[in-house]
C-alpha cells in the first residue's frame, strides 16, 4: 500500500470522535450539526485541554481497518503539552504508526502541509480546507455522520461528502495518476 502523494490526517473529526466524547463528557445530547464551530463547545474548549484523560479516550470515528491508503503523518489542532496523550489514543486504538504534529488552533495546517510538503490533508472543518486549497495543497473534507445536510461542503473533490475514511483512497489515487501524467509528459518534451 504505497502511494507517491503524500497525505496528512487530521484526527479529531476524522479518526477520533471528539464530538460525541466532548457531547458524552458535558452531559449533552448529541444532535446532528450544521456548522463546524458550536458555541458551548468554544466556551468549553480551553477547559477541556486541561484534561489528559478525555484525549486519551476519546471514542474511534473511523476504524483504523479502514484505512486502505498509505499516509505520512497526523496533523492534528490540539496544544502540545496533549502530545502524549493524542499518542496514546492512536497507539492504544491501533492506528498506524506514524509522525504526529500537534498544532494549536491559532496555526494554519496549510502551512504546516507546505512545510512538510504534505500534498493532501483529510480533515473536517472547511476553514482547514479552504486554507489548504487557497495554498496547493488538495483538502479533502471528511463528513462525520453527525453532520446535517446543511453542513458546509467546501471540498470541490468531495461534492456527496465521505462517511467512512475507506473513500479517500480514489483522491489519493486520481492523483498520484495525474502527477504520473505530468511527469511523462515532462520527459516526453525532453
Amino acid at each position: 500500500m504505497e502511494n507517491q502523494v503524500s497525505v496528512a490526517l487530521d484526527v479529531d473529526g476524522v479518526l477520533a470522535n471528539f464530538y460525541a466524547g466532548i457531547c458524552k463528557k458535558y452531559g449533552r445530547e448529541m444532535v446532528k450539526i450544521d456548522q463546524w464551530s458550536i458555541p458551548w463547545i468554544n466556551d468549553i474548549i480551553k477547559e477541556a485541554w486541561e484534561d489528559e484523560d478525555f484525549w486519551a479516550n476519546l471514542p474511534v470515528l473511523s476504524n483504523p481497518k479502514d484505512i486502505d491508503f498509505d499516509f505520512d503523518m497526523y496533523l492534528t489542532h490540539l496544544p502540545l503539552d496533549l502530545y502524549d496523550a493524542r499518542l496514546y489514543w492512536l497507539k492504544k486504538n491501533g492506528f498506524p504508526s506514524r509522525n504526529l504534529i500537534c498544532a494549536m488552533p491559532s496555526q494554519s495546517k496549510g502551512d504546516i502541509c507546505k512545510e512538510h510538503g504534505i500534498q493532501l490533508l483529510v480533515d473536517d472543518k472547511p476553514g482547514t480546507i479552504i486554507d489548504c486549497q487557497n495554498k496547493g495543497i488538495l483538502g479533502v473534507q471528511f463528513v462525520p455522520h453527525y453532520h446535517s445536510k446543511q453542513f458546509p461542503i467546501v471540498s470541490k473533490i468531495i461534492a456527496t461528502g465521505i462517511n467512512g475514511i475507506s473513500g479517500i483512497l480514489k483522491h489519493v489515487e486520481i492523483i498520484a495518476n495525474s502527477q504520473k501524467k505530468v511527469t511523462e509528459s515532462l520527459l516526453f518534451q525532453k
